[in-house]
C-alpha cells in the first residue's frame, strides 16, 4: 500500500517512528489518514505527538530507538519525554545542540544499531 506523505515531510521518519513490534509515534499534524488506518488496521498502539516548537525545532520526535520501547531522544523536549513515559516507553536523553544548528538529529547520525530481543 503507498501512503501519501503531508506537504513538507521530507521523509517517513518524520512522520511515524516504530518504537516496538506494536507501538509507533506519530507527528499528529503530518500523520495522513491512510497512515493512521494503517496503523490501526495492523494494530499498532499510536502515541501521537502535537506540532509544537519540541517537535518542530528541537526534533523532539528524531529518536533512536535502543530497544523496543527505549529510546535515545533530544535533551530539551519535556513535553515529548513525559508523553513517552506516561506510554510505557523508557527514555534516555542526549543533547544534540550542535546537530540541531546543523538542521540534522539523532537519528540523521547514527547509523543501524543491532538490536537483540
Amino acid at each position: 500500500m503507498t501512503v501519501p506523505l503531508a506537504p513538507g515531510v521530507q521523509h517517513l521518519l518524520g512522520t511515524v517512528v516504530f518504537l516496538g513490534p506494536s507501538t509507533a509515534v506519530v507527528h499528529r499534524a503530518a500523520c495522513p489518514p491512510e497512515l493512521a488506518a494503517l496503523l490501526a488496521a495492523y494494530g499498532y498502539r499510536v502515541i501521537p505527538l502535537p506540532p509544537d516548537e519540541e517537535l518542530l525545532v528541537r526534533r523532539g520526535m528524531n529518536l533512536l530507538v535502543l530497544a523496543p520501547e527505549r529510546v535515545l531522544m533530544p535533551a530539551g523536549c519535556p513535553g515529548i519525554r513525559r508523553t513517552l513515559e506516561r506510554a510505557g516507553v523508557a527514555v534516555d536523553e542526549i543533547d544534540v545542540g550542535a546537530y540541531l544548528r546543523a538542521a540534522g538529529g539523532i537519528g540523521c547520525v547514527t547509523g543501524v544499531v543491532r538490536r537483540e530481543h
